[in-house]
C-alpha cells in the first residue's frame, strides 16, 4: 500500500466526518432519549446523576493518547500531566488548565525545552465556562489563545511557512472552533449526563442528526447505546463503591454515511492532485466513564476512536484504518 495515499485517505476521512460523533457533547434531553431516562422514579436500582462541581476544586489529571494507522504501521503516542482548578464567575464556573508536563518527553528533550512546551501548551488551551447547571457556555479568551498560537507558529516555522499557516489558523482556530472542540469533551464527560435519572443495567438508545462542519448543509444520522454498568471504586485500591461507570457506544448510520461519502468523493476528485475515491467507510466511538453521581466529578475516562474505509488511487484497491485511544485520571487534591 502506498504510505502517501493512505496517510490522505486517513486525513480526507477524519477531515470529512470531523464532528460526527460530537453527538456525545449534546445534553441528552435534545437527543431524542426516552423520558424515563429523565424522569424517573428513585428506584433502588435508579442512579440520579447532579452536577455539583463546586469553586475552589483543583486535580491533577493525567492523560495519555494512543493512535495507530493501519497499512503504514504508524504510531503516534503521547502523555501529558496538567491541573485542572475550577474557580467561581458570575455566569457560573470557569475551568482552567495549568502546570503542564510532559513526562513521555523526558528522555529526549532537554528540562529548558519541556519547561518552554508546557508554558506553551498553558498558554494555548482555553479556559471553559459551564453554567451552574454544568452546561457548557463559551470558551474564554479567544483572541488570546489566537494571539499566543500565532506567536507560537512565529517562532517554529521560516517566515514564509508562518504565513501559510497562520492564513490556515484564521480560518480554523475561531470562536466556533475552539468553542465545538471543548463542549465535545466537556459534554461527553460531565455535560451531557447532568439531571438524567438511568436505571443500573438498562440500555438507551437513541437516534440524531449531527451536522458536518466540512460539509456544509450535511448532516449524518447517529445510533447510540449507553447504560450504567454498576457501582465501582473511584479510583483503583479503594473499597468503597462510591462511582458509576457508564459506557457509551455511537455508530453513525451506515446508509447515511454511504450517502455523504459519495458527496465527498465528487468534491474531493475535483481538486487536483487528490486522485481518490472511496467506496465504503465506518466509524465509531466507545466511551467508559467513571464519576460520581452526586457531582458528576469524574475519576477517570477511556475514548476509543476507530475509522475504516476502502479506497481507490492509481487504480489500485487498498484498505485502511485508523483507531485512537485516549485516557484521562483525575486526582482532586481539593
Amino acid at each position: 500500500m502506498n504510505r502517501v495515499h493512505a496517510f490522505t485517505a486517513v486525513a480526507l476521512l477524519s477531515v470529512a466526518f470531523v464532528g460526527t460523533l460530537a453527538a456525545q457533547g449534546v445534553p441528552l434531553a435534545a437527543q431524542g432519549v426516552p423520558l424515563a431516562a429523565r424522569h424517573s422514579s428513585a428506584s433502588p436500582d435508579t442512579v440520579q446523576l447532579r452536577f455539583g462541581w463546586a469553586a475552589g476544586t483543583a486535580a491533577h489529571v493525567e492523560t495519555t493518547r494512543r493512535q495507530y494507522t493501519s497499512g503504514v504501521n504508524d504510531t503516534v503516542t503521547g502523555d501529558a500531566n496538567y491541573r485542572m482548578r475550577v474557580q467561581r464567575h458570575p455566569e457560573g464556573l470557569i475551568i482552567t488548565y495549568d502546570e503542564f508536563e510532559f513526562p513521555a518527553a523526558s528522555d529526549t528533550v532537554n528540562d529548558a525545552q519541556i519547561g518552554s512546551l508546557a508554558d506553551r501548551a498553558a498558554a494555548i488551551v482555553p479556559r471553559v465556562l459551564v453554567d451552574s447547571a454544568g452546561s457548557f457556555v463559551r470558551v474564554e479568551d479567544v483572541e488570546s489563545v489566537r494571539a499566543r498560537l500565532d506567536t507560537l507558529v512565529t517562532s517554529m516555522l521560516e517566515p514564509g511557512e508562518a504565513e501559510e499557516a497562520r492564513e490556515a489558523m484564521a480560518t480554523l482556530v475561531t470562536a466556533e472552533s475552539l468553542g465545538g472542540l471543548a463542549a465535545q469533551e466537556w459534554n461527553t464527560i460531565v455535560g451531557r449526563w447532568a439531571g438524567v435519572d438511568l436505571v443500573v443495567g438498562e440500555k438507551y438508545f437513541f437516534e440524531e442528526e449531527a451536522a458536518l462542519p466540512m460539509l456544509p448543509g450535511t448532516a449524518i444520522t447517529l445510533v447510540s447505546e449507553f447504560s450504567i454498568e454498576g457501582w465501582t471504586p473511584c479510583t483503583e485500591g479503594v473499597v468503597a463503591r462510591e462511582c458509576v461507570e457508564i459506557r457509551v457506544e455511537a455508530r453513525a448510520d451506515p446508509a447515511a454515511v454511504q450517502r455523504i461519502l459519495a458527496e465527498f468523493t465528487e468534491q474531493i476528485t475535483a481538486v487536483p492532485g487528490v486522485g481518490l475515491v472511496f467506496e465504503s467507510f465506518e466509524m465509531g466511538n466507545e466511551i467508559v466513564l467513571v464519576t460520581e453521581p452526586a457531582t458528576l466529578r469524574p475519576h477517570s475516562v477511556r475514548i476509543r476512536r476507530g475509522l475504516a474505509g476502502v479506497f481507490t488511487a492509481d487504480g489500485e484497491r487498498s484498505e485502511v484504518s485508523q483507531s485512537e485511544v485516549r485516557t484521562y485520571r483525575y486526582t482532586y487534591m481539593q
